[in-house]
C-alpha cells in the first residue's frame, strides 16, 4: 500500500496446510476448536472494550472530582455523587481485574473476568487440542458474569457520569474532559 493505494504484487495462490509432524496429542475437531476459538476471541474483544471504556470513564470521574474539589461553594452533594460513582466504579474494577490490594500483600483474591478470560485464550489458543471441560465451563462464567457486570458499566458511563457532568457545569465546576463543550453567551 502506497499512498492509499493498494497493489496486488502477486495473484493470490490457493495451497493446502498440513502439519510438519503428526501430534503427541490428539487433535480433536479442527471444526469445533475453531468454533471456541472465535466464540472466545469475541467475548475477549468485547471485554477488553468494556475494560478500556471503563478506564477511561475512570479517568474522566477522577478529573471530574479534583475540579469539583478545587471549585468553591459547590455543593456538598455533587461531591457525594462523585464519591458514590468513584466507590461504584472501584467495585466495577475489582469484578473485571481484581483487587489490587489484595494482590500487593500476596492475599489470596477471587478469580476476576479478565483472569478467567485469560486463562482461556492462554489454554486454548495456541494448541491443537480440543478445548477441556474446565475451558469451556471458564467460558460460560466469564459469559455470565460479564453479562450481569456490563449493565452496571453501561449506567455509569451512559447515565450517572453524564449526569454528574451536567450538575458539574451548572455549578460552575472548571471544565474537564469528556464533558460537552461549555457555553458562552
Amino acid at each position: 500500500m502506497v499512498d492509499g493505494i493498494t497493489t496486488e504484487l502477486v495473484p493470490p495462490v490457493s495451497f493446502r496446510a498440513v502439519p510438519i509432524t503428526e501430534p503427541t496429542i490428539p487433535v480433536g475437531d479442527r471444526a469445533a476448536i475453531a468454533v471456541f476459538h472465535q466464540q472466545s476471541a469475541q467475548l475477549q474483544r468485547v471485554v477488553m472494550g468494556a475494560a478500556q471504556a471503563m478506564s477511561e470513564a475512570e479517568s474522566q470521574l477522577a478529573t471530574l472530582r479534583r475540579a469539583i474539589d478545587q471549585t468553591p461553594a459547590v455543593p456538598a452533594a455533587l461531591m457525594d455523587t462523585a464519591r458514590m460513582l468513584t466507590t461504584r466504579m472501584l467495585d466495577l474494577r475489582v469484578a473485571m481485574s481484581g483487587d489490587p490490594t489484595l494482590s500487593r500483600r500476596q492475599e489470596p483474591d477471587m478469580t476476576s473476568i479478565q483472569d478467567r478470560l485469560g486463562r482461556i485464550v492462554g489454554g486454548t489458543w495456541s494448541t491443537t487440542m480440543a478445548p477441556t471441560q474446565t475451558h469451556r465451563r471458564q467460558y460460560e462464567i466469564v459469559s455470565t458474569e460479564f453479562a450481569a457486570w456490563l449493565p452496571q458499566l453501561r449506567t455509569i458511563v451512559e447515565q450517572d457520569l453524564p449526569r454528574l457532568m451536567r450538575a458539574a457545569e451548572a455549578a460552575g465546576v472548571p471544565w474537564t474532559p469528556g464533558r460537552p463543550i461549555p457555553n458562552w453567551p
